[in-house]
């Protein structure tokens, strides 16, 4: 078992969540249930995602703190009867001071390290409060830039073509932005009543590169890169002699990657339009947005305001 971090047990808890979902929703597909949880540990073994993970143990830091408090109290207590009995002659009782000296030490360093993790659980936050100021920082220095390069263009129809684009940009940034802020403000509540922290890290027995679900993306882009390669090798003449492929123009390649790709992730408009977590081409908003990004045929295909699409209408144009 190894230790993995708070971003690595997510991914994993979620992949848990995934597969049980499926196991809840289609139970007479299995003979055995694939994954299971327990207290401190849940196991998933389904097809290729096979991992056991050691949940995080937590305790509360003012329940802890109070039993600490109670126990240095009563030491302090015997100490000092020990030590009256010292100063009044009875020093066959030296070592009984020692011992409890020894256990007060013990007692103030223990307090010390909980104090020590509640503080690292809230820097841990405040880190994460300031990624989000940052990210919303450069969103608005991104923005005004933007604004500034407007002014200094003469040309009025690329000045209208930049402030179309900026519009659109600062209305995306909004979203981002105000999704950010309030994530910053939950996590800045948070942190003002989190009375838990970490006794143990969870832990896991997968090798540091987890072999769970691919992501849809990434596979798709390796499926369109075996297909170009594929498309590609009909552009050239055949060694044997036989009559040549008729050669192609790049349109009509990229037509038929594009015509492909879509394929090899949606067969049909009701599976783009799906929103079952369950089901194995379901794609959420996020992934179909990150697939249009990395594709400008695709984001010129559906327009720059596809952010504002809802899933159907977002359907409705990439497999129109």
């Amino acid at each position: 078992m190894r230790n993995v971090t708070n971003d690595e047990y997510m991914q994993l808890y979620q992949e848990y969540l995934r597969i049980n979902d499926i196991y809840l929703t289609s139970p007479n597909l299995f003979s055995t249930p694939p994954c299971k949880m327990t207290k401190e540990m849940i196991d998933v073994d389904f097809h290729e995602t096979k991992f056991v993970m050691k949940k995080p143990v937590y305790a509360n830091f003012s329940e802890k703190m109070e039993a600490y408090a109670k126990a240095k109290k009563e030491l302090l207590s015997d100490y000092l009867l020990e030590k009256n009995k010292f100063v009044h002659g009875d020093h066959q009782n030296r070592t009984n001071i020692q011992d409890l000296t020894k256990k007060i030490t013990q007692v103030n360093h223990d307090m010390q390290l909980l104090e020590q993790a509640v503080k690292s659980e809230r820097n841990a936050i405040d880190k994460e409060i300031n990624l989000l100021s940052n990210k919303v920082t450069k969103n608005d220095f991104e923005s005004e830039n933007q604004f500034g390069n407007i002014s200094t263009t003469n040309d009025d129809i690329l000045k209208k073509t930049k402030i179309r684009d900026y519009l659109v940009a600062k209305e995306e940034s909004k979203v981002k932005n105000d999704a950010d802020k309030n994530e910053k403000g939950r996590l800045e509540h948070f942190k003002m009543i989190v009375t838990d922290y970490t006794i143990s890290s969870p832990q896991t027995s997968t090798k540091a590169t987890t072999n769970t679900t691919p992501n849809p993306t990434s596979t798709v882009d390796a499926q369109k890169t075996k297909l170009k390669t594929k498309l590609k090798s009909k552009l050239v003449k055949k060694s044997d002699g036989s009559k040549q492929t008729k050669t192609k123009t790049d349109t009509e390649v990229k037509k038929e990657i594009k015509e492909s790709v879509k394929k090899m992730v949606f067969k049909t408009l009701e599976e783009c339009n799906s929103t079952k977590h369950s089901k194995p081409y379901y794609m959420s908003k996020a992934k179909l947005y990150e697939l249009i990004e990395k594709d400008p045929e695709l984001k010129k295909k559906v327009g720059k305001m596809y952010k504002k699409m809802t899933r159907n209408e977002l359907c409705d144009n990439l497999l129109s």
